[in-house]
């Protein structure tokens, strides 16, 4: 078990600790300040010290109870060493003002605009996005919004970090700010609360929400694969490519596709779009890909290619195309009926959207 010195000190920048496994590249301590991905927001980057060689941290995850902290070379050390850890304050920092920005907007939301809720969002090292519902969006709204949250940013607000019991959190109005996790969350998450940290991630055997899943989207039991949110997936799908394959992406498109891809080592090729529902059959053809990544609804322009270009684009079964439909339930538009007759075909789906609850880590 990892003690998460994050949750007590979100300040702190250097501390120490022992290692307790070791996996290659890949090493967990018994402590650590390196906040793992999850729920939105990038995991923590830096560097650990360890018998007098410096290792870069270029990615951090979280297992059941295990941080594990993911280097960039293979750690010459045992298990029982002390390790010195420094977490790259300057991005941290930027991200937790963008974090505290996110909730300040939806502080706002919520006394302003009652009927408002939240579908989504995602951290960057650069900005941040928030996906709204609310009634009669537009520039004049969005504008004020804007306004109204520099005022609050500006008035300098204390922001205080506390541990609650459940009852205290049943009581707050406006806990949960998604719509579809509303009930879910008083029934499931703060329930939960005082046995489980739905921040970790779950078991992989689900073979329940596997049955359900399969049943809600009308496919075979057998078609479903869990993992921790969509990018879990992402990560899984690249590794299995990993080597001298090339990757195909439309521009603009989830940006993550080509971090994780150039993480694993394929040759990423881009091109633009043909026009807001054409793929760019041409390019895909030339340049022979053996994987090609599609968001539809598309991220983050909302553009959706029509099923006989996506059916058009399987029948060649030299590649493997990867249909990201984490907003299908909003759109209303899927393709699951392909999956039967093209065994090259995946499909991504996540809780993390329309259903409001990325804390689960279900994708």
């Amino acid at each position: 078990m990892t003690e998460k010195l994050y949750w007590n000190d979100a300040y702190a920048k250097e501390f120490s600790a022992k290692i307790t496994k070791i996996n290659g590249n890949e090493v967990v301590l018994d402590k650590t300040l390196f906040y793992p991905t999850g729920g939105g927001q990038p995991n923590d980057t830096g560097k650990i010290i360890c018998n007098g060689s410096e290792y870069r941290v270029v990615d951090v995850k979280s297992n059941d109870d295990e941080i594990i902290h993911v280097l960039d070379k293979n750690l010459d050390a045992h298990v029982g060493d002390t390790v010195n850890g420094v977490i790259d304050w300057d991005r941290r920092y930027k991200l937790m003002r963008l974090h505290s920005a996110i909730h300040l907007i939806d502080g706002i939301l919520e006394n302003k605009y009652k009927s408002s809720m939240i579908t989504g969002g995602q951290i960057y090292e650069d900005r941040a996005r928030i996906d709204i519902d609310m009634q009669e969006l537009n520039k004049e709204k969005a504008e004020e919004l804007i306004s109204e949250a520099n005022k609050v940013a500006k008035e300098g607000h204390e922001i205080q970090a506390r541990f609650i019991p459940r009852d205290e959190a049943l009581k707050i109005e406006g806990l949960a700010r998604t719509e579809t996790g509303t009930e879910l969350i008083k029934k499931l998450a703060v329930k939960a609360l005082e046995s489980t940290d739905l921040r970790l991630y779950p078991k992989e055997v689900t073979n329940k929400l596997t049955e359900n899943l399969a049943k809600l989207n009308g496919v075979d039991k057998e078609s479903v694969i869990l993992s921790h949110g969509a990018d879990q997936m992402i990560e899984l799908i690249l590794k299995m490519f990993e080597g001298n394959a090339k990757i195909f992406l439309h521009n603009p498109t989830y940006s993550y596709y080509r971090i994780a891809a150039i993480n694993h080592g394929l040759t990423v090729i881009t091109d633009e779009y043909i026009n807001e529902t054409s793929l760019n059959m041409k390019s895909i053809q030339e340049n022979s890909p053996d994987l090609v990544f599609v968001c539809n609804p598309n991220n983050p322009t909302g553009h959706i290619i029509p099923k006989e270009q996506i059916k058009e684009l399987l029948e060649n079964r030299n590649l493997v195309l990867v249909l990201d439909e984490t907003y299908a339930e909003i759109s209303g538009v899927t393709n699951n009926d392909l999956l039967n007759d093209y065994d090259n075909l995946i499909i991504l789906r996540t809780f993390s959207k329309a259903y409001g609850l990325a804390g689960l880590r279900i994708g």
